[in-house]
């Protein structure tokens, strides 16, 4: 939770300051950086090796967006993997939440929440934003390379960090923004409908752009 808490929206009355929240920055950014890397250098080596054996240049695209979607499950898992073990090591591992703390270190309040809402907000819904996201990149990299995905990806994480609204997607993966039930009166639910939608919507847009690419 303390990983995907996020921060509230930027306010220029509360004379905050701008609050960014560098853990999950660090977090959410650190998959894309590989990802439109691998896919430009896999399209540019062994996709024709690929194509020809299969004779589909769809076929190539899809297996694109599968590896997004294992590439981020791994990636989730790894660290809930590091994470547990990290605290099974200092002693304090514990498979439930205490809503006090979490109430006063991290200002969500979970009272009245429901596991599956719970476990929906802090671990579902961020790993579909993350895949979304991913997809989203492979479709900029092998359209305008890696490295412009790559300052897209961040620019649209700096703003959702800024603004909160259900066009910035990275929005719901912030608790502090969804706080375990909905952002803008939009459910958890809707958002991993969207998420979901943003992956199909990136797939079949890869495929015009696959058909022109000079491959083989």
């Amino acid at each position: 939770m303390n990983v995907f808490a996020g921060c509230d929206p930027f306010d220029p009355e509360a004379n905050k300051g701008v609050d960014i929240p560098i853990t999950w920055f660090s977090f959410n950014v650190l998959p894309y950086l590989f990802v439109g890397l691998y896919i430009t250098n896999d399209l540019q080596t062994s996709a024709d090796t690929f194509i020809l054996r299969v004779k589909s240049r769809y076929l190539w695209w899809l297996s694109k967006i599968v590896w997004c979607v294992v590439s981020s499950t791994l990636y989730y898992l790894l660290f809930f993997v590091i994470s547990t073990a990290f605290t099974l090591f200092s002693g304090n591992f514990s498979l439930t939440q205490n809503s006090l703390i979490t109430e006063e270190f991290l200002e969500l309040s979970t009272y009245g929440k429901s596991m599956t809402e719970i476990f929906i907000s802090s671990v579902l819904l961020p790993w579909m934003i993350t895949t979304c996201h991913m997809t989203f990149d492979a479709i900029i990299s092998i359209t305008f390379g890696p490295v412009v995905a790559f300052l897209m990806i961040v620019c649209l994480m700096t703003t959702s960090v800024f603004y909160c609204s259900e066009f910035l997607p990275f929005n719901f993966s912030m608790l502090i923004r969804t706080d375990f039930c909905a952002i803008n009166n939009i459910s958890i639910y809707t958002e991993l409908e969207v998420a979901f939608l943003i992956i199909v919507i990136c797939l079949f847009l890869g495929l015009p752009i696959i058909k022109r690419k000079n491959i083989i």
